[in-house]
């Protein structure tokens, strides 16, 4: 994967899967940590580097980790509680240094499997935003979501590189599963970032992440002018919703374009720009900017 993708792939992740240094039991009932990692059957947690909660260094013993492990996979009704139900009924903590490296391997690991996806063959000259758009994907399913003829329409798209075709057709199923629509969201805005990437007119380094956190920014609407109207203007360019120029001022079109990517990404169709559509959006900058 390309470095930049890398260097984001945790923070991207953790947005949605959270980060839980203990173990904790998910809902289908199977042994987890870190960024959703499973870690069942039992040897999977085994080979981790469990250290002790009380001074965070003194390392577990396999016997240390079956205990933690027994206790959380045996709690009645700990699936259904959360994760942080299981939080007093264990001794044993992975490190953040542990926890990234668990994330990398595993995404490395998924890297591998997806490329024998004969459509995905090409993943390592792919722009960097695909490539994260499809590691999410599966974070989520897994990295043969795609194989055995599934997901057709998503292959074609990705074989002929057409990104913005690959974006229209990255949906996972959310239906009761509301947990997966943000990370939906994302997917969409990172295949079309690729495609905006990849377009050499933009003037993009396609092995450059486009897609970063959007950080703070003010909530704007309607008559709003200024900086954060210009990059919000940016975004909606780059994806794809029409009649919408760099005026600076939230105009008449800027609107009807925000109130049509709110409606898409599931949100409440306001025409405001807060925190939640800020999030949605993503950022790109220009190449003059990046």
């Amino acid at each position: 994967m390309n470095d930049s993708v890398a260097q984001a792939f945790l923070q991207f992740s953790t947005q949605f899967e959270g980060k839980v240094p203990y173990m904790y039991v998910d809902v289908k009932d199977l042994v987890t940590v870190g960024v959703g990692n499973l870690i069942d059957p039992i040897e999977l947690a085994q080979n981790q580097p469990f250290v002790f909660k009380t001074d965070q260094t003194t390392p577990a013993t396999p016997d240390d980790i079956a205990t933690d492990w027994n206790t959380v996979k045996n709690t009645p009704g700990l699936p259904q509680q959360g994760h942080l139900a299981a939080k007093p009924l264990t001794k044993l903590m992975l490190t953040d240094d542990a926890i990234g490296q668990l994330v990398a391997q595993k995404a490395q690991a998924n890297e591998g499997i997806l490329k024998q996806t004969p459509e995905f063959a090409g993943y390592e000259n792919w722009p960097a935003d695909a490539q994260l758009g499809i590691l999410s994907m599966a974070w989520a399913m897994g990295p043969a979501f795609a194989q055995n003829g599934h997901w057709p329409t998503f292959r074609a798209a990705v074989a002929g590189l057409d990104w913005n075709a690959a974006s229209d057709a990255c949906r996972m199923n959310d239906d009761g599963n509301p947990g997966l629509t943000p990370r939906n969201i994302a997917d969409r805005v990172l295949f079309r970032d690729a495609a905006f990437a990849a377009d050499t007119n933009n003037g993009m380094d396609p092995t450059t992440l486009q897609y970063v956190p959007s950080g703070e920014r003010a909530t704007i609407q309607t008559a709003s002018s200024g900086g954060d109207v210009s990059f919000l203007q940016q975004r909606l360019v780059v994806l794809r919703y029409p009649d919408v120029s760099d005026t600076a001022t939230f105009d008449a079109p800027t609107d009807t374009a925000v109130r049509a990517f709110q409606t898409d990404a599931g949100l409440t169709a306001d025409g405001v720009v807060g925190p939640s559509t800020w999030a949605a959006l993503g950022t790109v900058l220009p190449a003059a900017n990046a």
